[in-house]
């Protein structure tokens, strides 16, 4: 099955020849940029072709990504084409506020509001009908995004937008999707970001603060380490949702060595627990991989390791795709780059 652009509602196989289709997709947001070429004249246009119009990427009937088209620009090589994960559009466009416009932390009301003022998505589920402060009002005025991060975090979960625009939240699996044959590549370690005691300093009251204390106690018994976290910019919380704050950042890799690289498997180095080589257009950010005989801090090589991928990028028609995993620590400078904007 081959990959199909879909800008606007209209194939983009029938405006134009097109090429270099790359995307990429990330476990907390989901979709996160697309790219591609045309061939049409400098003069050119198309009501499909501008910015904003929803974009979707097909492999046969199935979404892979979906987002929204950015200001399409001409060269002298031809039409350039990005496009931005529709999971973008809550840290930009979108703020928590409810019907009546008063601010909201609860998040499906605050969703729900998105989805009303023009948000090209929907919501299948329930995330949460319960305000995440103290109260629904909040202190300042957040982006939804901004909302979703904390409040996922705080059930040990990750929000994203999937490939057919519903936001959703989900755990990370705990069973792999995916097996990276043995020696097929070699994923480095790193403690950079290890903690395995977190101390949150949080608002209490409008002039008052207060400190929660949380661990993996089988970290803290290998190596403690212990880590400030500064969550006063939520305003005036709670310490149980602190505390789960806390409890969700150690579950979801704070308390776990990090790694250094990105992995580039072949096709037919990576392969479904059955065996069958992964059809690299459908691996995806999120998904749990498992490789084998991994050298783990100590030097001693282990019969396996899990891994939930942070980041997938992929170009149509390549025989190699590049995962990155969810705890990366900083090597290289495209590294310190990615880390500074996420």
């Amino acid at each position: 099955m081959s990959e199909q652009i879909v800008s606007g509602g209209t194939w983009a196989s029938t405006i134009g020849t097109w090429g270099g289709l790359k995307w990429s997709s990330t476990a907390d947001g989901g979709s996160e940029d697309a790219f591609w070429q045309m061939d049409l004249p400098p003069t050119f246009t198309h009501p499909s072709l501008r910015m904003g119009k929803v974009v979707e990427i097909k492999v046969g009937p199935s979404n892979v990504w979906k987002g929204m088209l950015n200001e399409p620009k001409v060269s002298e090589d031809g039409w350039e084409f990005s496009a931005i994960g529709l999971a973008d559009e809550f840290y930009s466009a979108h703020l928590c506020l409810d019907s009546g416009g008063d601010t909201t932390s609860t998040p499906d009301v605050a969703v729900d509001q998105a989805i009303t003022d023009g948000f090209a998505g929907s919501r299948p589920a329930s995330l949460s009908a319960v305000p995440f402060s103290g109260s629904d009002d909040t202190d300042k005025l957040n982006y939804v995004g901004d909302l979703l991060d904390v409040w996922a975090t705080s059930v040990s979960k990750r929000w994203r937008v999937d490939p057919y625009g519903q936001v959703i939240a989900v755990a990370d699996p705990t069973t792999p999707t995916w097996y990276l044959a043995p020696g097929a590549t070699q994923i480095g370690l790193a403690d950079d970001d290890y903690a395995s005691d977190l101390y949150l300093r949080y608002k209490s009251g409008s002039a008052s603060y207060a400190t929660v204390h949380v661990n993996d106690s089988a970290a803290t018994a290998t190596r403690r380490r212990a880590v400030p976290v500064d969550v006063t910019s939520l305003g005036v919380t709670t310490s149980g949702n602190v505390t789960n704050i806390g409890n969700g950042m150690l579950a979801k890799g704070k308390a776990r060595y990090a790694w250094t690289n990105a992995v580039n498997p072949a096709r037919l180095q990576l392969t479904t627990p059955g065996g069958t080589p992964a059809c690299l257009s459908f691996v995806k950010a999120g998904d749990m991989v498992r490789s084998f005989s991994v050298i783990n801090e100590q030097g001693i090589v282990l019969p396996y390791v899990d891994w939930i991928i942070g980041k997938a990028e992929y170009e149509a028609g390549s025989d190699t795709i590049q995962l990155a995993p969810t705890e990366l620590a900083a090597r290289n400078l495209g590294d310190v780059l990615s880390l500074a904007v996420s």
